[in-house]
């Protein structure tokens, strides 16, 4: 079992160099808070196959993740200590104020099977399932000024997006142990990688969602040799 109730509170100049003097203007105040909460289960178990009498171990698994996470933007006080309190109050029209809820969801099933060919060589075939919910909710501001920085548009925009996808991942890997105590490698795998929150809330009018953003997919492939190079 895990869990995680954590916050992140960030206060400063972004676009201010460290080496240039602070102005004393509106500072950038980022306000991140995680909690979520998940079940890892593993089952291994040894057995023959009868047919060849050939030992085998099978681990079977599975994951639940559930988070509800959150960030929240706008403008910090114009001073230089740690004060983490928006002063939405003094500056009314900070450009990239902002809030978005991310409700996370992951649950997979997961196989692999090791298969001892001879007492020298292996395979290990693996399967794993993934089922994956993303989701933002929340929205930001759009505000243009004129020379004299007064609005001449000021509008909140509300967007949520959800992104759901099921879909097997496969690998393959391959051993040989020499008497020596040495072995030769091989696995290939599928990979991928989710969707990321940033890639899902819009901070500025100017960017739009593709609505059918997808995960990224790939392959891992490696090989090897490792073993003992000399012992007493």
């Amino acid at each position: 079992f895990f869990g995680l109730d954590a916050n992140r509170l960030t206060v400063g100049y972004r676009n201010i160099k460290v080496n240039q003097i602070d102005p004393l203007l509106d500072r950038d105040l980022i306000k991140g808070y995680f909690s979520n909460y998940g079940l890892e289960s593993r089952y291994i178990k040894k057995y023959i196959v009868p047919a060849y009498d050939m030992r085998s171990v099978l681990l079977v698994g599975m994951k639940y993740y559930k988070a509800k996470n959150s960030s929240q933007q706008g403008p910090g006080s114009s001073g230089f200590d740690a004060d983490f309190d928006f002063s939405i109050d003094e500056f009314p029209y900070y450009p990239n104020q902002s809030y978005y809820d991310y409700p996370n969801l992951n649950t997979s099933v997961f196989l692999e099977n090791i298969l001892y060919v001879d007492s020298n060589f292996s395979i290990t075939p693996g399967i794993r399932y993934e089922h994956i919910d993303t989701k933002s909710d929340g929205y930001y501001r759009s505000i243009s000024l004129n020379l004299v920085n007064q609005p001449t548009n000021d509008t909140t925009i509300y967007s949520n997006s959800s992104n759901v996808r099921n879909f097997t991942l496969l690998g393959i890997g391959f051993s040989y142990k020499t008497k020596k105590e040495n072995e030769f490698y091989a696995n290939i795998s599928q990979n991928y990688r989710s969707v990321t929150f940033a890639d899902i809330s819009i901070q500025n009018p100017s960017f739009l969602i593709d609505p059918e953003i997808e995960d990224e997919s790939g392959y891992s492939f490696d090989i090897g040799f490792r073993g003992i190079y000399k012992s007493n």
